[in-house]
């Protein structure tokens, strides 16, 4: 569970705890590391997987220490500097944005994916946001998560023929761009339904991902099976309507 020393990332690894999964919880605070992992009886790694050995070392710990790994789960992240946008993002601050919310994911995902294809299963699920829509969050912070909507549907289709899936989740709510950034003006009224802010709806569908085969409690069995991986149909990612 990257990331899951608080807000969802914590709630993920309590549920998943609850459901019988022994969690390996990472967070770049060594104490609220060592915190979450009381809380879900698991084993703690702290440091950023965005750096390749970190990313090594927590899969490797996960194995070690279970002798496999069914599941992984990427929900760390950053907020852009109070005010920040294009206006006034630095180069730094910028790369830091894409380390937390791309690169982490990415680096993750590389370390896992050879023991899932081993084992013939495992899920990826990489929490992204609406934020990727660029109605708020900065600069920065839409880019990491646009970045990781992009690299999800890749994963389930290099994966497929093992039997493993992924897929992106993407909380968000809609607060005014302002409340970033000072240079916008006030929240905009209510939007066409066929796109945002009276844009033409996208053209360009998401693609569709994979459903990983599930065993007691939504899990994936230890040993893989179940019905198999299943698609989703691909949605507009501007009004959601289903693409054929």
């Amino acid at each position: 569970m990257v990331g899951g020393t608080r807000g969802i990332g914590l709630a993920v690894a309590e549920l998943l705890a609850s459901q019988g999964a022994s969690v390996v919880v990472n967070g770049r605070d060594r104490e609220a590391t060592d915190e979450a992992a009381q809380r879900v009886s698991g084993l703690g790694i702290a440091g950023s997987p965005a750096d390749p050995d970190v990313s090594d070392d927590l899969i490797d710990a996960c194995v070690a220490a279970h002798g496999r790994i069914d599941i992984l789960v990427n929900c760390a992240g950053t907020a852009e500097p109070t005010g920040s946008s294009i206006l006034n993002v630095t180069s730094a601050q910028f790369r830091d944005l894409l380390d937390a919310h791309l690169l982490t994911a990415f680096e993750t995902c590389r370390a896992a994916a050879p023991h899932m294809v081993r084992q013939g299963s495992g899920a990826i699920v990489n929490t992204s946001s609406f934020a990727f829509l660029g109605d708020y969050g900065g600069t920065g912070y839409p880019a990491g998560k646009g970045g990781g909507n992009n690299l999800a549907p890749g994963i389930p289709t290099e994966l497929n023929e093992h039997d493993g899936g992924g897929n992106a989740v993407c909380p968000g709510g809609h607060p005014p761009r302002s409340r970033t950034g000072g240079h916008f003006g006030p929240p905009r009224g209510p939007q066409p339904r066929g796109g945002r802010g009276g844009r033409a709806p996208c053209t360009t569908p998401q693609r569709g991902g994979l459903n990983p085969p599930r065993g007691r409690g939504g899990l994936p069995p230890p040993g893989g099976g179940g019905a198999g991986p299943r698609r989703y149909p691909a949605r507009c990612c501007a009004c959601g309507a289903e693409q054929p």
